[in-house]
């Protein structure tokens, strides 16, 4: 009698465990699925940005690097003040492809895009056809939530399908051994 109470106390600690491994699958997958499917970038905080103020001389164009990771997304703003208030804006990646076509500028300028790569891409700011000096305010936003909660997903969802497979494993080592102990009382009696 005493050994079917214990068994029986066994069974929420059993239960509990289980559910520990399915709730982390479960959000893993929740995690993965939002992670292709929502746009963080539109409601969340940048994770890292660049800013900085650049002087274009006329007839001279500006290369800057920026280093991404694939599945990111990335939103900048450039300020034109001086000068004519024009510039040349174009968004390439490390092959020289072109990301973003050439936008002449004037004031503000807006762009996102989402690299397809792991490289860096190339931002080539350009007064070739200017005749006076631009002073330039960019500032480029770096968005890798959607990265981030592919990867916590893809992890809870491991850790979770392996807790549970792991506690499936003790409760048939368990279950067998009961079933022995059993076996070998009632040979006995």
């Amino acid at each position: 009698m005493k050994t079917r109470l214990r068994e029986l106390g066994k069974v929420p600690v059993v239960i509990r465990d289980l559910w520990k491994g399915f709730t982390m699958a479960i959000l893993g997958v929740t995690l993965l699925a939002s992670s292709l499917l929502v746009p963080f970038h539109t409601f969340l905080p940048a994770w890292t940005y660049r800013d900085g103020y650049y002087i274009i001389k006329p007839r001279e164009q500006r290369s800057l690097s920026i280093g991404l990771t694939f599945g990111s997304f990335v939103r900048g703003m450039l300020a034109v003040r001086g000068g004519d208030g024009h510039i040349s804006i174009t968004i390439e990646d490390y092959g020289g492809n072109t990301i973003i076509d050439d936008r002449r500028v004037s004031d503000k300028c807006f762009f996102e895009f989402q690299p397809d790569k792991m490289e860096p891409y190339i931002l080539v700011l350009s007064n070739g056809d200017g005749v006076a000096q631009e002073t330039i305010y960019l500032i480029v936003s770096i968005y890798y939530y959607n990265v981030f909660f592919l990867l916590v997903g893809v992890t809870l969802s491991v850790a979770g399908a392996y807790a549970m497979l792991k506690r499936e494993r003790t409760m048939n080592r368990e279950l067998a051994q009961t079933l022995e102990a059993t076996i070998a009382r009632n040979k006995f009696r």
